[in-house]
């Protein structure tokens, strides 16, 4: 390869390179607006989809609480990575093992953070309440 080419090749590698950042974060901006959207989209979920999702949110808590502190623990980045990944195929099974979908999960999830009654309603379902209004209902 002569020079001029290596050069060429380098310049488009480093453009990618700056690009990548700005990329990733309109990436990440329309991620969330989708996540958003379908949140919303989603809003009315039946209270056995509620029931299911802060039992298993409970268990999400306590694996990312205690990977957490393996993670920090981690001699070097890529025992991190790995402690990472592994974290993340856990938390993908433990939802998935508990009838929902990840991408159920999340929508909830989203929901009950823009949508204080139902956070409220979440979190009496983890302690073992029910906190419906009356005249409300989330079931379909």
């Amino acid at each position: 390869m002569s020079y001029r080419n290596a050069l060429s090749v380098s310049l488009i590698a480093l453009a990618a390179a700056f690009a990548t950042p700005a990329a990733m974060a309109a990436d990440s901006s329309a991620d969330g607006a989708k996540a958003a959207a379908d949140a919303s989209a989603t809003a009315d979920f039946t209270d056995q989809q509620l029931s299911t999702y802060a039992d298993t949110h409970a268990k999400v808590e306590a694996m990312n609480q205690d990977y957490a502190a393996k993670i920090n623990a981690a001699a070097t980045p890529d025992e991190k990575q790995n402690l990472t990944d592994e974290k993340n195929q856990k938390l993908a099974e433990t939802v998935q093992a508990s009838g929902m979908t990840v991408e159920q999960y999340n929508q909830i999830y989203m929901a009950s953070k823009s949508d204080p009654t139902l956070e409220t309603k979440l979190q009496a379902m983890q302690s073992g309440g029910a906190a419906t209004g009356a005249g409300e209902s989330t079931t379909q």
